[in-house]
């Protein structure tokens, strides 16, 4: 199930789990409220270690988002003006520095 800002779904996600607790089955459950099975059961491990009423909607958001160092995009930069992505690519690995090609498109865009 995609992210969703969907204020019922953590009293749907709960509504899940307590009929796979009532006995009723997770692929039952699944059924019932349009989703996978195991979908279904990551809610109810969830729901075992919260203990909540509700089973709150997880951040989308990188757990460790990868940035840039300012001395790398200073260093693109200056190649900008006198060379394409291509070719500042091949100027920074031969300077030891690894970094994509969608990563200095980026760089010099902003």
């Amino acid at each position: 199930m995609p992210y969703s800002k969907n204020p019922y779904l953590p009293k749907v996600r709960a509504q899940a789990v307590k009929l796979v607790k009532a006995g009723k089955g997770i692929r039952l459950a699944a059924r019932h409220f349009g989703v996978e099975a195991s979908t279904v059961s990551r809610w109810v491990k969830r729901a075992g270690l919260t203990g909540l009423s509700e089973i709150p909607t997880r951040s989308s958001r990188p757990k460790n988002p990868r940035t840039i160092s300012r001395e790398i995009a200073e260093r693109v930069i200056k190649l900008r003006s006198g060379f394409g992505p291509g070719e500042i690519a091949k100027k920074l690995r031969a300077a030891g520095i690894k970094i994509s090609m969608s990563s200095i498109k980026r760089i010099v865009k902003k």
